[in-house]
Protein backbone atom coordinates (compact mmCIF):
# COMPACT_ATOMS: atom_id res chain seq x y z
CA UNK A 1 0.00 0.00 0.00
CA UNK A 2 1.25 3.60 -0.90
CA UNK A 3 1.80 6.45 1.52
CA UNK A 4 -0.40 8.05 0.05
CA UNK A 5 -3.88 5.51 0.30
CA UNK A 6 -2.10 4.77 3.82
CA UNK A 7 -2.80 9.14 4.74
CA UNK A 8 -6.35 9.16 3.41
CA UNK A 9 -7.22 5.66 5.18
CA UNK A 10 -6.55 7.11 8.79
CA UNK A 11 -9.28 8.38 10.38
CA UNK A 12 -9.70 12.27 10.94
CA UNK A 13 -8.55 13.42 14.75
CA UNK A 14 -11.58 14.94 16.55
CA UNK A 15 -11.43 18.03 18.53
CA UNK A 16 -13.31 17.99 21.64
CA UNK A 17 -16.05 20.68 22.53
CA UNK A 18 -15.77 22.60 25.58
CA UNK A 19 -16.91 20.82 28.76
CA UNK A 20 -18.19 24.55 30.52
CA UNK A 21 -20.87 25.00 27.68
CA UNK A 22 -22.33 23.80 24.54
CA UNK A 23 -25.04 24.70 22.23
CA UNK A 24 -27.14 23.23 19.41
CA UNK A 25 -29.86 25.63 17.82
CA UNK A 26 -30.55 28.37 20.74
CA UNK A 27 -30.42 25.73 23.87
CA UNK A 28 -27.86 25.65 25.83
CA UNK A 29 -26.65 23.30 28.70
CA UNK A 30 -24.62 25.15 31.07
CA UNK A 31 -22.40 22.31 32.91
CA UNK A 32 -20.78 25.22 35.15
CA UNK A 33 -22.63 28.53 35.78
CA UNK A 34 -20.68 31.39 36.40
CA UNK A 35 -19.07 32.67 39.73
CA UNK A 36 -18.17 28.86 40.54
CA UNK A 37 -15.50 29.20 41.89
CA UNK A 38 -16.20 32.17 44.07
CA UNK A 39 -18.89 29.71 45.35
CA UNK A 40 -17.18 27.00 46.34
CA UNK A 41 -14.82 29.77 48.04
CA UNK A 42 -17.57 31.16 49.87
CA UNK A 43 -18.40 27.67 51.26
CA UNK A 44 -14.59 26.71 52.22
CA UNK A 45 -14.80 30.27 54.67
CA UNK A 46 -17.65 29.12 56.79
CA UNK A 47 -19.00 32.62 56.44
CA UNK A 48 -22.52 34.13 55.80
CA UNK A 49 -22.60 36.02 52.80
CA UNK A 50 -25.65 38.41 54.75
CA UNK A 51 -24.54 39.12 58.03
CA UNK A 52 -20.76 38.36 57.61
CA UNK A 53 -20.88 35.79 60.56
CA UNK A 54 -19.06 32.74 60.98
CA UNK A 55 -20.63 29.51 61.27
CA UNK A 56 -19.80 25.86 61.48
CA UNK A 57 -21.24 24.72 58.07
CA UNK A 58 -20.36 24.65 54.68
CA UNK A 59 -23.10 26.67 53.59
CA UNK A 60 -23.39 30.25 52.63
CA UNK A 61 -26.31 31.56 54.63
CA UNK A 62 -26.30 30.49 58.70
CA UNK A 63 -28.88 29.43 59.96
CA UNK A 64 -30.41 32.74 61.97
CA UNK A 65 -30.48 34.59 58.37
CA UNK A 66 -32.06 31.30 56.43
CA UNK A 67 -34.98 31.64 58.97
CA UNK A 68 -36.09 35.33 57.87
CA UNK A 69 -36.54 34.75 54.82
CA UNK A 70 -39.71 32.81 54.06
CA UNK A 71 -39.64 30.64 51.23
CA UNK A 72 -41.82 28.09 49.20
CA UNK A 73 -44.52 30.28 48.71
CA UNK A 74 -48.11 29.22 47.59
CA UNK A 75 -48.36 29.80 43.70
CA UNK A 76 -50.05 32.76 41.80
CA UNK A 77 -52.04 32.98 39.04
CA UNK A 78 -51.63 35.72 36.04
CA UNK A 79 -54.40 36.02 33.67
CA UNK A 80 -52.91 36.73 30.06
CA UNK A 81 -54.59 39.34 27.75
CA UNK A 82 -55.89 38.15 24.60
CA UNK A 83 -55.77 34.48 26.14
CA UNK A 84 -58.95 33.98 28.49
CA UNK A 85 -57.90 30.14 28.56
CA UNK A 86 -54.08 30.97 29.35
CA UNK A 87 -53.50 31.06 32.91
CA UNK A 88 -49.80 31.29 33.63
CA UNK A 89 -48.79 30.02 37.27
CA UNK A 90 -46.03 31.62 39.11
CA UNK A 91 -44.11 29.88 41.40
CA UNK A 92 -42.04 32.86 43.41
CA UNK A 93 -39.01 31.68 45.57
CA UNK A 94 -40.18 34.67 48.45
CA UNK A 95 -41.50 37.71 49.15
CA UNK A 96 -39.94 40.92 47.48
CA UNK A 97 -39.07 42.47 51.00
CA UNK A 98 -36.18 43.08 53.06
CA UNK A 99 -33.47 41.48 53.16
CA UNK A 100 -34.75 39.48 49.44
CA UNK A 101 -35.15 43.24 48.13
CA UNK A 102 -32.03 44.74 49.13
CA UNK A 103 -30.01 41.37 48.27
CA UNK A 104 -31.50 42.03 44.17
CA UNK A 105 -30.64 45.60 44.19
CA UNK A 106 -27.32 44.82 44.89
CA UNK A 107 -26.72 41.98 42.54
CA UNK A 108 -28.67 43.84 39.84
CA UNK A 109 -27.29 47.21 39.98
CA UNK A 110 -23.87 47.10 41.74
CA UNK A 111 -22.54 43.42 40.65
CA UNK A 112 -22.00 42.61 44.17
CA UNK A 113 -20.66 38.99 44.67
CA UNK A 114 -21.54 38.21 48.12
CA UNK A 115 -25.40 39.24 46.79
CA UNK A 116 -25.12 37.20 44.28
CA UNK A 117 -24.05 34.03 46.10
CA UNK A 118 -27.07 34.70 48.84
CA UNK A 119 -29.64 34.47 45.69
CA UNK A 120 -27.86 31.16 44.45
CA UNK A 121 -27.67 29.79 48.05
CA UNK A 122 -31.93 30.75 48.09
CA UNK A 123 -31.92 29.45 44.25
CA UNK A 124 -30.48 25.96 45.55
CA UNK A 125 -33.69 25.30 48.02
CA UNK A 126 -36.13 25.53 45.12
CA UNK A 127 -37.31 22.28 44.55
CA UNK A 128 -37.50 21.10 40.71
CA UNK A 129 -41.28 20.91 39.25
CA UNK A 130 -42.36 17.17 39.47
CA UNK A 131 -42.28 16.04 35.99
CA UNK A 132 -39.98 18.56 34.57
CA UNK A 133 -37.04 16.45 32.64
CA UNK A 134 -34.28 17.42 29.98
CA UNK A 135 -35.71 16.17 27.54
CA UNK A 136 -39.39 17.73 27.83
CA UNK A 137 -38.58 20.93 29.44
CA UNK A 138 -36.37 24.28 28.97
CA UNK A 139 -35.56 27.85 30.98
CA UNK A 140 -35.95 30.82 29.04
CA UNK A 141 -35.32 33.72 30.76
CA UNK A 142 -37.00 36.97 30.22
CA UNK A 143 -34.40 38.85 27.66
CA UNK A 144 -32.62 42.46 28.44
CA UNK A 145 -31.79 44.47 25.93
CA UNK A 146 -28.14 45.26 24.35
CA UNK A 147 -28.61 48.85 26.29
CA UNK A 148 -28.39 47.94 29.40
CA UNK A 149 -26.31 45.28 29.13
CA UNK A 150 -24.05 47.84 28.02
CA UNK A 151 -24.74 50.06 30.66
CA UNK A 152 -24.50 47.42 33.07
CA UNK A 153 -21.51 45.33 31.96
CA UNK A 154 -23.31 42.09 32.40
CA UNK A 155 -26.87 40.45 32.82
CA UNK A 156 -28.23 39.77 35.88
CA UNK A 157 -31.55 37.59 35.27
CA UNK A 158 -29.32 35.40 32.70
CA UNK A 159 -26.82 34.44 35.36
CA UNK A 160 -29.31 33.67 37.72
CA UNK A 161 -31.08 31.45 35.26
CA UNK A 162 -28.15 29.88 34.69
CA UNK A 163 -27.53 28.60 38.01
CA UNK A 164 -31.21 27.77 38.08
CA UNK A 165 -31.20 25.38 34.90
CA UNK A 166 -27.65 24.06 36.84
CA UNK A 167 -29.75 23.45 39.72
CA UNK A 168 -32.39 21.51 37.98
CA UNK A 169 -30.66 19.82 35.27
CA UNK A 170 -32.42 21.46 32.73
CA UNK A 171 -31.56 23.20 29.05
CA UNK A 172 -31.60 27.34 28.36
CA UNK A 173 -34.26 28.18 25.38
CA UNK A 174 -32.26 31.63 24.03
CA UNK A 175 -35.35 31.88 21.03
CA UNK A 176 -36.83 34.96 22.34
CA UNK A 177 -35.18 38.87 22.14
CA UNK A 178 -36.21 42.08 22.96
CA UNK A 179 -36.03 45.12 21.37
CA UNK A 180 -34.15 48.32 22.33
CA UNK A 181 -35.86 51.86 22.68
CA UNK A 182 -38.86 50.46 25.38
CA UNK A 183 -39.65 52.65 28.55
CA UNK A 184 -38.28 50.95 31.72
CA UNK A 185 -40.64 49.60 33.75
CA UNK A 186 -39.65 50.58 37.07
CA UNK A 187 -42.09 53.20 38.62
CA UNK A 188 -45.27 51.89 35.87
CA UNK A 189 -48.43 50.80 36.60
CA UNK A 190 -49.94 47.43 35.28
CA UNK A 191 -51.58 49.61 32.47
CA UNK A 192 -48.76 51.27 32.03
CA UNK A 193 -46.36 48.49 31.75
CA UNK A 194 -48.34 46.55 29.67
CA UNK A 195 -48.40 49.04 27.17
CA UNK A 196 -45.17 49.81 27.29
CA UNK A 197 -44.72 45.76 26.66
CA UNK A 198 -46.47 45.96 23.45
CA UNK A 199 -44.82 44.20 20.65
CA UNK A 200 -41.24 44.30 22.98
CA UNK A 201 -40.32 40.98 22.59
CA UNK A 202 -40.26 38.81 19.51
CA UNK A 203 -39.34 34.74 18.64
CA UNK A 204 -35.41 35.12 17.26
CA UNK A 205 -35.81 31.23 16.49
CA UNK A 206 -38.84 29.30 15.54
CA UNK A 207 -37.69 25.54 16.44
CA UNK A 208 -38.48 24.94 20.31
CA UNK A 209 -36.45 21.90 21.39
CA UNK A 210 -39.30 21.01 24.38
CA UNK A 211 -42.93 20.75 24.78
CA UNK A 212 -42.60 22.80 28.00
CA UNK A 213 -41.13 26.28 29.14
CA UNK A 214 -40.40 27.73 32.30
CA UNK A 215 -40.30 31.67 32.23
CA UNK A 216 -37.59 33.17 34.56
CA UNK A 217 -37.61 36.94 36.27
CA UNK A 218 -35.62 37.90 39.06
CA UNK A 219 -38.90 40.06 40.30
CA UNK A 220 -42.33 40.05 39.44
CA UNK A 221 -44.07 42.72 40.50
CA UNK A 222 -47.45 43.14 38.19
CA UNK A 223 -47.22 40.39 36.29
CA UNK A 224 -47.21 42.59 33.35
CA UNK A 225 -43.77 41.57 31.87
CA UNK A 226 -44.57 38.08 32.15
CA UNK A 227 -47.92 38.23 30.08
CA UNK A 228 -45.87 39.66 27.03
CA UNK A 229 -43.79 37.16 26.90
CA UNK A 230 -46.38 34.36 27.68
CA UNK A 231 -48.55 36.07 25.10
CA UNK A 232 -45.56 36.42 22.66
CA UNK A 233 -44.38 32.52 22.88
CA UNK A 234 -48.01 30.87 22.63
CA UNK A 235 -48.77 33.19 19.71
CA UNK A 236 -45.23 31.30 18.21
CA UNK A 237 -46.31 28.13 19.44
CA UNK A 238 -50.00 27.17 20.37
CA UNK A 239 -49.38 23.79 22.14
CA UNK A 240 -46.11 24.53 24.17
CA UNK A 241 -47.04 24.38 28.09
CA UNK A 242 -46.17 27.33 30.16
CA UNK A 243 -45.50 28.23 33.74
CA UNK A 244 -43.25 31.14 35.41
CA UNK A 245 -40.54 31.32 38.39
CA UNK A 246 -39.22 34.02 40.20
CA UNK A 247 -37.23 34.88 42.83
CA UNK A 248 -39.53 37.46 44.87
CA UNK A 249 -43.04 38.52 44.44
CA UNK A 250 -45.06 41.20 46.61
CA UNK A 251 -45.89 40.35 50.15
CA UNK A 252 -48.08 38.68 52.48
CA UNK A 253 -50.54 41.23 52.09
CA UNK A 254 -49.69 42.63 48.48
CA UNK A 255 -49.34 40.71 45.32
CA UNK A 256 -51.20 38.83 42.63
CA UNK A 257 -54.07 36.39 43.24
CA UNK A 258 -53.15 33.03 44.42
CA UNK A 259 -53.72 30.07 42.47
Amino acid sequence: MSPKSQQTSSPKKQVAKPAFLYKFSSVAHPKLPPYLPSLWCAMWLRRCVICQQRHAYFRLICQVCQMQIPLRLAPRVIEVAGEPSLRLRLYPMSYYQYPINRIIHQFKENEDIQALLALIALIRTLPKPVGCHATNTAIVSIPTTQTRIRRRGFNPTDILARHLAHHWSLPLYYGVARRDGARQQRGLNRQQRLNNMQSEFWVSDAKLPCQQLIIFDDVVTTGATLTQMASCLKAEFPSVKLMAVCLAHGSIEFGLPYL
